[in-house]
């Protein structure tokens, strides 16, 4: 089964590496993952919705990846789009702390959850999903440990049905 998930975790980000040069499928381990898709114009609606999410579900082991499409982006519009990038997750890291922290929990990192961004140079990831450049509405996936993908819902207004798919991972984990 962990090979099946490797293999299946290394077919959808196989070769890629975080916003931070680091390999994308280690920091995987065989969790639930939460991919949704972004580019600039959907920056405050991903920080807020993913933020939100991850408060609601504190308790649920999971990965989220944030996959921002930066198709058009060359030469220092690379660089600039890095370091908007990093402003963006800094920014989300933050925010979710704080929210944490309000509710009286310990940070996200201890209940197991993760946030992973993943430049999108071709803008690959999102055209796969059926995105096409410029999108204003995005899609969440929710891939099962094993790779598989369970449900996939308009983001944000399909958030509950990615939360329900989250929640049901982790009802099962404790069965076991």
């Amino acid at each position: 089964m962990k090979a099946l998930a490797l293999l299946l975790a290394t077919t959808l980000f196989g070769g890629q590496v975080d916003l931070f040069g680091q390999p994308v499928v280690p920091q995987i381990r065989g969790r639930p993952l939460l991919v949704f898709f972004s580019n600039s114009k959907m920056r405050e609606s991903t920080i807020r919705t993913g933020t939100e999410l991850s408060l609601r579900l504190h308790e649920v082991p999971y990965v989220t990846i944030v996959r921002v499409d930066l198709r058009g982006s060359a030469g220092v519009l690379r660089f600039l789009a890095r370091r908007e990038m990093k402003d963006a997750y800094r920014e989300s890291v933050e925010r979710t702390r704080q929210l944490y922290r309000r509710a009286g929990l310990p940070p996200p990192a201890s209940s197991g959850h993760h946030l992973i961004f993943v430049p999108d140079w071709e803008g690959e990831g999102a055209s796969a999903a059926g995105l096409a450049k410029g999108f204003t509405e995005s899609i969440g996936i929710v891939y099962a440990p094993d790779g598989r993908e369970v449900v996939r819902a308009p983001f944000p207004v399909g958030v509950p049905r990615l939360e329900r798919a989250l929640r049901a991972f982790a009802k099962r984990e404790r069965k076991r």
